[in-house]
């Protein structure tokens, strides 16, 4: 029987090798298809590539600086071992997002320091104040 997706750890995930043609040194970054955000509005029913802890939002462009929520559309999500191509579709009910590839993770727990930093993010992707302490 396959492992599930869940099960695998993060060192088979596809972080930065998502067979997607983003090339930092040259500045490029690529368009998100509007049709990954509209076709699923339940990411919960779909598989997720894995949980994705100790994370924190950054812009694309500009790496570590801070977002509003209204920048998650297009951000990466960065943990230790690498970071997503850009979100394309946020569900805030299971906390999953899928990238522009077309990847979907489930947000584990945020990086402490993170979490200090953007709660109004963290609100914006299901996760409410207080909640975990």
């Amino acid at each position: 029987m396959p492992e599930s997706p869940l099960s695998a750890p993060l060192t088979h995930t596809c972080f930065d090798l998502e067979s997607y043609a983003y090339k930092a040194g040259q500045g490029e970054l690529p368009t998100i298809d509007a049709s990954l955000a509209h076709a699923t509005l339940n990411l919960a029913v779909e598989p997720a590539q894995g949980r994705l802890h100790h994370w924190q939002l950054e812009a694309a462009r500009q790496g570590p600086t801070p977002l509003t929520p209204a920048q998650i559309l297009g951000a990466v999500v960065r943990i230790a071992r690498g970071r997503t191509s850009p979100i394309a579709f946020v569900d805030p009910m299971s906390r999953r997002v899928r990238t522009a590839s077309g990847t979907v993770y489930e947000l584990g727990l945020p990086h402490p320091a993170y979490a200090e930093q953007a709660p109004g993010v963290l609100e914006s992707l299901g996760f409410r104040r207080g909640a975990g302490r």
